[in-house]
């Protein structure tokens, strides 16, 4: 699998939450950046280590619109998942600001697991609630 980490909270939290929900225990790390920071993507594999999963680093990405970097490197990897984290901003700092996981649900071709924001220390040992519309 594929997880997203740009150094936030809420990418940080996806991480924690993919480690205790998913069996699949081998993951890439892909930082996108865009003008940002870099080396982030050390501090996501030291995370998904700690998450439990056998984990190595996909060299930074830049890329204008993150998303689609994100969806190239999962195809690079043959990744059967992306996961991600939400920042939780509003319709309106969507529009204004964009939004990674808006783009990957809209335009993936493979299962996208979206994390809300939250704080990865949430408890998450509940059933897994699956949606399904009948489209195929």
């Amino acid at each position: 699998m594929l997880l997203a980490f740009d150094g936030s909270p809420s990418a940080a939290t996806a991480i924690a939450v993919a480690g205790r929900l998913l069996e699949e225990r081998h993951a890439v790390v892909c930082h996108v950046r865009h003008g940002g920071t870099r080396d982030q993507v050390a501090a996501g594999v030291e995370l998904a280590g700690e998450a439990g999963f056998g984990v190595e680093a996909m060299p930074e990405r830049e890329h204008r619109k993150a998303w689609r970097a994100l969806l190239e490197a999962a195809a690079d990897v043959d990744a059967a998942l992306v996961v991600a984290g939400a920042h939780g901003h509003s319709g309106i700092g969507r529009a204004i600001l964009g939004s990674v996981s808006t783009g990957l649900v809209h335009h993936a071709r493979l299962p996208v697991l979206i994390v809300p924001a939250a704080t990865a220390e949430e408890p998450c040992d509940g059933p897994s609630l699956l949606w399904y519309d009948g489209s195929a």
